[in-house]
């Protein structure tokens, strides 16, 4: 079991917050504390989402908690997903360094970055298997693909039966998801389940 008394994430937005709150407290019995990224969105620079979350990485690491997880929508953004995650981390962990008496080392293993590929929907649409069990929502003959790096709200609409609403949908459907096989179909959400992983190795 994993405990995540010790660890903070950083989403998007409130929709993702509650999405994601839902999916953890589902599969692991409790979930990390939730904080809202000051700016989102693809014409967002890497430089604007570091200085963005400085402040709520500060503070998290004065509160001595052990894991400090982004997680941020690639969008439209001409980068790879990987790539993004990799830039923010290093642009972030540079930063903090010059305030902070806290190793580089250190701040490299308690911050972790994932970049969705291209947003929550596409997690989502890792498993149409799973959603399926939505009846109401989602069409039975949705046919599984790998969706990383489309638009997951414009297939996931495609997917459903009613208009989709992520304040109203994106939680039940992604309670619905199995990690086991959404992490085939999605790269950048087997990227973001190892990083929750790697919380049973520090507490």
């Amino acid at each position: 079991m994993i405990d995540f008394s010790k660890t903070l994430l950083i989403l998007d937005g409130p929709s993702d917050i509650k999405a994601m709150k839902g999916k953890l407290q589902k599969e692991f019995s409790n979930c990390p504390q939730f904080r809202k990224a000051p700016c989102n969105g693809h014409t967002v620079t890497e430089e604007g989402y570091v200085n963005g979350i400085f402040g709520i990485i500060n503070l998290a690491l004065n509160q001595n908690y052990l894991n400090i997880f982004c997680v941020l929508d690639r969008e439209k953004r001409p980068i790879s997903a990987t790539n993004l995650a990799k830039n923010i981390h290093n642009k972030l962990i540079k930063k903090i360094e010059s305030s902070t008496k806290i190793s580089k080392i250190e701040l490299s293993e308690k911050i972790k970055i994932v970049a969705a590929d291209r947003m929550l929907e596409n997690w989502i649409i890792a498993d149409l298997e799973g959603i399926k069990i939505r009846k109401k929502l989602i069409k039975i003959n949705s046919k599984q693909e790998l969706f990383d790096g489309k638009s997951g709200v414009k297939l996931l609409k495609q997917f459903m039966i009613v208009n989709y609403n992520k304040v109203q949908h994106a939680e039940l459907l992604f309670k619905a998801v199995s990690i086991e096989r959404a992490i085939k179909y999605s790269p950048s959400f087997n990227k973001f389940i190892l990083m929750i992983e790697s919380v049973k190795s520090n507490n």
